[in-house]
């Protein structure tokens, strides 16, 4: 796909300034008149031209002036999903460029979720599915790793922290333990247990095995869920593994959520009951 000729002259005299304005102009005229496939044409034709020229602001600058029209413009819309695939062609185009669009996905999903757009859990996958991979091409593999966990794809999950592990030299092996029983104990939040059976599964096959207390942790925590509820249960197990939990306080919170998801009860209550009952046998 070629730029349109009357944008030519502004790229010989790199006047990207100027063929920005012009894009915006022509893709206002576009939406308002309901040319969405034309618009989508347009749009990721032009944002292609400026990444080719590293123009970064400009790229930025168009992805958030398409995002702020059709926000305007989703409401009125029959068939929303021009959004969507358009919103695909856009990390599919910055996947090289390694330009930061954090600030641009989250507002995307804003959008998206704000339109009912991403509902329906095939399509809200499929778009986790892509900021993914797009972080991954862009060797952002924290990033990766955060939006795996919204796939409940357990091979993506499993090869963001393998690239996760690899690239990024700086986290320790117990962090990676860390990493992966959050990313085990996100699952089970969202009751999502054969995810998370297969997530360890894969884990132990992997070319890099962990092996650690918790990961014994996560495993035996998902079968009792899966099998043996009851918070006694869910409470003599973390206890036998308190030593481990308590090196990382993201675990405390995730366990305190799947107790109150699962049992209707916080452990940190639990944990202030036995105080009071302690303080109140020293007092006698």
């Amino acid at each position: 796909m070629e730029i349109d000729q009357k944008y030519e002259q502004d790229f010989k005299d790199k006047n990207f300034y100027n063929f920005l304005m012009k894009v915006k102009t022509d893709l206002r005229k576009l939406i308002r008149k309901e040319k969405y496939l034309e618009y989508s044409k347009t749009f990721i034709i032009s944002l292609k031209k400026l990444a080719e020229y590293n123009e970064k602001e400009s790229c930025l600058d168009l992805i958030k002036y398409y995002i702020d029209e059709f926000e305007k413009y989703l409401p009125k819309m029959k068939d929303k999903s021009i959004y969507l695939t358009t919103f695909n062609s856009v990390l599919d185009t910055m996947a090289t460029s390694k330009f930061d669009l954090k600030l641009h996905i989250s507002n995307f999903m804003r959008v998206a979720d704000k339109n009912g757009i991403t509902n329906e859990d095939l399509i809200r996958l499929k778009v986790h599915n892509s900021i993914t991979n797009f972080y991954q091409n862009c060797e952002n593999y924290t990033y990766a790793y955060k939006y795996s966990l919204l796939t409940l794809d357990p091979t993506l999950m499993n090869e963001s922290l393998r690239s996760l592990f690899l690239r990024n030299k700086s986290i320790s092996t117990i962090e990676r333990y860390f990493f992966i029983t959050r990313a085990i104990l996100e699952l089970v939040l969202r009751q999502k247990i054969d995810v998370a059976l297969e997530l360890i599964k894969q884990n132990m096959e992997s070319d890099y095995k962990l092996n650690h207390p918790l990961i014994n942790f996560s495993y035996f925590l998902v079968v009792l869920i899966d099998k043996y509820a009851s918070f006694e249960n869910f409470w003599l197990l973390i206890n036998r593994y308190k030593a481990s939990i308590e090196f990382d306080p993201n675990l405390t919170y995730y366990l305190n959520q799947i107790s109150i998801t699962y049992f209707k009860k916080p452990i940190i209550e639990e944990q202030n009951n036995m105080l009071n009952n302690l303080m109140k046998l020293m007092s006698v």
